[in-house]
């Protein structure tokens, strides 16, 4: 997340701060960006973060291997379990 800037009409330097501690942002939340110059006047701004996970999980490694006829050998004697 890139961290807003701002300007001062007397040349010093702005230092922006915000009050998210935890990182990653995992939810919707509001960001106050606060901007403090030399002088210690400040000014804030908000900024809505909207987590929108609309892509499904995908499996990794390809396609699983059938193990049905693998696992076959190894059930117990149970005239319910399929074989």
């Amino acid at each position: 997340m890139a961290t807003p800037n701002a300007t001062d009409n007397c040349m010093s330097s702005v230092i922006v701060t915000n009050n998210i501690v935890n990182f990653p942002i995992t939810s919707d939340t509001t960001i106050t960006w606060t901007y403090t110059d030399a002088a210690k006047n400040t000014t804030t701004q908000t900024q809505e973060v909207v987590i929108d996970d609309a892509t499904a999980p995908a499996p990794m490694g390809g396609r699983l291997t059938d193990i049905g006829g693998l696992l076959a050998d190894h059930l117990p004697d149970c005239p319910h379990c399929p074989r």
